[in-house]
């Protein structure tokens, strides 16, 4: 079968009637990941209420009066989604000018995180692919500071709750 992501929690299945020479096809049942999640004649199928950005494998089975035939698995994915549920960020204050930031991964990455921003008191101190962690070395002592993450994947971002310190 043809297996696309529709959105972000559903798949669109189609294929073509197979060429048989055991007579008229009967019956069509598609099965994800080993279950049958439609049985009848169309030959093009939505699966709805999965998971996010996550992988099946689609299989479509035709059947005649003299049996049946399933067809090779197709894998794929289903859509991306922006992320959910980030923490605010850890800090510690590491010197008298200095504080360690450190955050996770967003709880629902809902796809692939590329990329993470810290954010100051409002502006841009750091833009990371990957890293979950930075050092400030330019505080300055008595202040306070307030510190927050964004990540982002292929679809939207996530700003996390603002974690404050006073160095």
């Amino acid at each position: 079968p043809a297996v696309f992501a529709l959105n972000a929690t559903a798949l669109t299945v189609s294929w073509l009637p197979p060429q048989l020479t055991s007579g008229q096809v009967i019956l069509y049942h598609i099965k994800r990941n080993g279950s049958v999640m439609y049985s009848g004649l169309n030959t093009t199928y939505v699966v709805g209420s999965l998971k996010v950005y996550a992988l099946y494998a689609v299989t479509v089975t035709a059947c005649t009066a003299g049996g049946c035939t399933e067809s090779a698995v197709t894998l794929c994915y289903t859509g991306q989604a922006a992320p959910r549920g980030i923490t605010a960020p850890t800090i510690w204050v590491t010197g008298a000018t200095s504080a360690e930031i450190s955050w996770a991964a967003p709880l629902q990455q809902n796809g692939v995180i590329s990329g993470y921003e810290l954010y100051r008191n409002g502006s841009l101190i750091q833009s990371t692919s990957s890293q979950t962690r930075y050092i400030d070395y330019s505080i300055s002592p008595g202040c306070t500071y307030s510190y927050q993450v964004v990540a982002y994947n292929a679809v939207g971002s996530i700003t996390s709750p603002t974690t404050t310190i006073t160095a």
